[in-house]
């Protein structure tokens, strides 16, 4: 693990490089099992449970508006709410 963090995360033949450097009867699928299972790329990895994002199409300018509605009376600004 340490030979990974050590190539800052870069793959499997960075990492078994430096790893058949400094140990001896590590495997390659060792390593690469040590990768598949490393916390720190787990939590950075895309979640795969949401469906794709589907365009959507209209017809004409401004067939479709989204407003974003901020209440701003508790912070006024110069006095103006």
């Amino acid at each position: 693990m340490d030979c990974y963090y050590r190539c800052q995360h870069t793959g499997i033949t960075k990492t078994f490089k430096l790893t058949q450097q400094r140990f001896f009867g590590i495997s390659r699928k060792e390593v690469n099992w040590v990768i598949n299972n490393c916390s720190l790329c787990l939590q950075k990895e895309v979640s795969k449970s949401r469906p794709p994002l589907e365009p959507i199409i209209s017809g004409y300018t401004l067939e479709r508006v989204q407003i974003d509605l901020v209440d701003m009376r508790a912070n006024p600004h110069k006095g103006y709410h």
